[in-house]
Formats: C-alpha cells, structure tokens, sequence
C-alpha cells in the first residue's frame, strides 16, 4: 500500500507538468571599473512569477566562484560582492546550476564584464598635467626660475 501511495504521488508531481523556478534574466556589475582589492557588487535579476526555491553560481571569472540560493522575493535582485586581486579585464558569469535541494533556475548563463585597473599615482598625474605658469613665451619646455 506504501508503495502504491508513493507511485500516486510521483505520478501528480509528473502531471502537474515541470517544476517551475525563478528565471535568471540579466547581470550587472557596479562599478564597471575598479581597483584591485576594492569589492564591486554583482546583481542578477530573476522573473520570481513562477516560483521561488533555485540555485545560480557566480563565476567571478578569476577562478572563484559562488553559489546562491534564491528562495525568498528578497532575492528577485540577488547582490553578492568580491574584490579582484590583479588589475584586468575579468568577465562574471552567472549561471542557472543545480545543488540540492534547490532546483536549477530557469533562463540562459548571463554576463558582465568588470574591468580592475590599478590607481594611478597621486604624484604622477601631478607631474604629467604641471605647465609653466611664468608667462614667459616659450618657457613650458624649458628650465628656468620664476
């Protein structure tokens, strides 16, 4: 009899068509351009209107990655952040992936690009944007006191 509950069942879930989770519609990372060591923020947004309970993993594109459960409204706009060691160009991908007991979410792998770029020294935009301000004709490119 146990066994025959257990078929009923399996047999509604199967009938009651495939199980429906949010959708993975879109990524964006804020600032597009940052420092090394300095954290951005990533956020993926999801269609929530067929349900709730799905897993994403954020591939941060340096070799680390992260998964995230979306399983409350909260999450429509999930945001995680991370900071980049190196200065490049690092593309982030999110992608709908199974871990149970969440379902994978619906919708195609989405992606950003962040660009970490290293700060230019104080002294050195200084040095490049100093003129001469003697009012000598001629005398940007040349020594002289005054």
């Amino acid at each position: 009899m146990k066994n025959i509950r257990l078929f009923i069942a399996a047999a509604v879930v199967i009938a009651s068509g495939p199980l429906a989770a949010q959708t993975l519609q879109s990524v964006k990372v804020d600032p597009a351009t940052a420092e090394p060591g300095k954290p951005v923020t990533i956020t993926a947004a999801f269609d929530i209107s067929n349900g709730l309970n799905c897993n994403v993993r954020f591939n941060f594109g340096d070799g680390a990655s992260q998964d995230q459960k979306v399983n409350q409204e909260k999450d429509a706009n999930l945001a995680v952040q991370h900071s980049y060691a190196k200065a490049g160009t690092y593309t982030v991908k999110v992608e709908p992936k199974t871990k149970l007991p969440a379902l994978k979410c619906l919708g195609k792998n989405q992606e950003a690009v962040v660009k970490v770029v290293a700060p230019t020294p104080a002294g050195a935009a200084a040095v490049r944007g100093r003129h001469c301000q003697c009012g000598r004709a001629g005398a940007g490119a040349s020594r002289h006191s005054g």
